[in-house]
């Protein structure tokens, strides 16, 4: 038998960016005689957690081991299939973690609807929203986000700007400025800080809140300098909202280095 508090250390460790020592410990727990079944779940974790390094072709080798050690039965083969699909995300291919997270979504419905299962299916369908979001597929996205929404997992900023974007395409100004504004109150990278000021900045000047428009896009413009995102588009809706404010020189300003901004 494995020590659970050990175990659950690791895991902690791991969530909270430090890897190497949550792989470190789960190595040491394979060295203190665990069952075959405690020994796949230290497995699947360590190459969860090289996955997260980037460390590909380890995690896919530990994978391999495990399935190779792990009795074939759904609730083992829902696992590594989840952990394999992340991968390739590791690898820059989102489109085919989304494949595969769709794949299992369907494959193991009704493996997933049980309780011990929740948080993986929460998992699957968080991710899943957040791949269509990447892919622009709005509409598939946000009942997926609306559902990660309703789960008591933590989530990220980074969740309540893709809520807030797919409401704002979808036409729901109210919504998606409630969750570009909760998106805010999270340590945003500076380039999804760049995108929540700017959508903030269109909905400000939809709303005829045109100094408000501005002060939103200054910020985008500084987390675009930051992020080394183009300008030009913030500067254009930032002459526009100028404009509207009858500073014509500002306005007049802003227009030239949107034509002149990459």
């Amino acid at each position: 038998m494995i020590d659970h508090n050990r175990f659950q250390l690791a895991l902690d460790l791991g969530c909270e960016n430090q890897e190497e020592r949550a792989i470190q410990e789960l190595r040491a727990l394979l060295q203190e005689g665990p069952t075959d079944e405690e020994k796949g779940w230290l497995m699947l974790y360590e190459a969860r957690f090289l996955g997260q390094l980037l460390r590909v072709a380890e995690a896919r080798t530990r994978l391999a081991e495990l399935a190779g050690l792990w009795e074939k039965r759904p609730d083992h083969d829902v696992q590594i299939d989840v952990a394999s699909a992340l991968l390739y995300e590791m690898q820059g291919n989102l489109s085919q973690t989304l494949r595969e997270l769709d794949r299992i979504a369907r494959q193991y419905a009704a493996l997933l609807k049980l309780p011990e299962f929740r948080d993986l299916y929460e998992e699957i369908q968080a991710n899943r929203g957040r791949l269509l979001v990447d892919e622009d597929r709005v509409k598939e996205a946000l009942p997926l986000l609306e559902e990660t929404l309703r789960f008591e997992r933590q989530k990220p900023g980074d969740f309540y700007y893709n809520l807030g974007y797919c409401y704002f395409m979808s036409g729901e100004w109210e919504k998606s400025e409630r969750w570009l504004r909760e998106a805010l109150s999270s340590d945003l990278h500076p380039a999804i800080a760049c995108v929540t000021h700017y959508y903030l900045g269109c909905l400000y000047y939809r709303k005829g809140s045109y100094a408000k428009a501005v002060t939103a896009f200054e910020s985008a413009a500084e987390y675009a300098i930051q992020a080394k995102r183009p300008l030009n588009v913030i500067y254009g809706e930032m002459a526009k909202a100028y404009k509207r404010l009858g500073l014509e020189e500002e306005s007049s300003h802003y227009t030239q280095l949107a034509k002149s901004s990459k």
